[in-house]
């Protein structure tokens, strides 16, 4: 194991999955922080108090036919986090505009993007890149990232330090550039559904980042958050969220089939008909939520 993932492997013990009540979002400008202590370091990026690890899950790899666009797997490759928030930021985009172009390109899709739209799917470790260039039409799909770290089993995150990967439809609310985890991308776990479901506190700070390292976000590695950080940076400057939607598998069809989640199938039948619309007509699902917390669809 490098050695920085060992210092990250210890940092993330401050866990992704649990969140500080009545605290501030933290801070998307300015310098990076001083290296901290293992739960010091994630409650700088989301005032969150440590957890315990679980063991990572090795997921499968999907066939390739399963990947509707190029394949882009975790890279080695490590950022200097001694740099500030604003440098973190203006050299990723530098250093990864030119890719992000081609993928763009070869897709048939102006860049910067109209509209961009992540769908993670859990069972194969995969983030599926879509993006338009006029509001409202279908989506094309730009690349296929496999996600470096997740833990965890399929099936919703309902209580605070489960250490489970949060399913559901969310938006990334926030861009942070001086993450303790290189760049990171703040996900709205937990949303109006999740509290009403949740046993107890529903727990908090789930974010998308680099490092390589995690125990209920969806890490990245450095390379591949940076080329994602260059795709909806520009949305962001115009107050433009990004819709991330996480799903147990892509094969949704099984698992409602299966016996062994039979817990989970009301739970799953909105995001199997979020997944098979969207699978239709590649136009990104309006997910919005009744009076009750419950999911409707717009």
């Amino acid at each position: 194991m490098k050695p920085r993932s060992i210092v990250s492997l210890l940092a993330v013990l401050a866990a992704c999955t649990t969140a500080r009540e009545g605290t501030s979002a933290p801070k998307t400008t300015g310098q990076a922080e001083e290296r901290p202590s293992a739960s010091a370091k994630h409650r700088a990026d989301a005032d969150a108090p440590p957890s315990k690890a679980a063991p990572e899950k090795q997921a499968p790899v999907p066939p390739a036919d399963r990947n509707p666009a190029p394949l882009r797997t975790p890279t080695e490759w490590e950022a200097d986090d001694t740099q500030s928030g604003k440098e973190r930021d203006r050299s990723a985009i530098e250093r990864r505009s030119a890719v992000v172009k081609k993928l763009f390109a070869d897709a048939g899709v102006a860049f910067p993007a109209t509209e961009i739209y992540f769908r993670a799917f859990k069972e194969e470790s995969r983030l599926e890149v879509w993006a338009n260039d006029a509001e409202g039409t279908p989506m094309k799909a730009i690349a296929t990232y496999g996600i470096c770290k997740m833990s965890g089993d399929v099936g919703p995150k309902r209580h605070e330090g489960d250490e489970q990967v949060p399913e559901g439809f969310y938006e990334l609310s926030f861009l942070k550039n001086d993450s303790s985890y290189h760049l990171a991308m703040h996900v709205s776990y937990p949303n109006a559904f999740d509290k009403k479901e949740a046993k107890g506190s529903p727990g908090g700070a789930i974010m998308m980042h680099g490092n390589c390292v995690s125990i209920g976000c969806i890490a990245m590695s450095d390379e591949r958050i940076e080329e994602l950080w260059t795709m909806v940076r520009p949305l962001y400057d115009k107050k433009h969220k990004v819709a991330l939607h996480i799903f147990p598998s892509r094969d949704i069809d099984a698992l409602l089939g299966d016996d062994r989640y039979v817990k989970h199938r009301d739970f799953w039948k909105p995001l199997a008909k979020a997944m098979h619309g969207f699978d239709g007509d590649h136009k990104e699902p309006k997910v919005g939520f009744d009076k009750d917390g419950s999911y409707v669809f717009e």
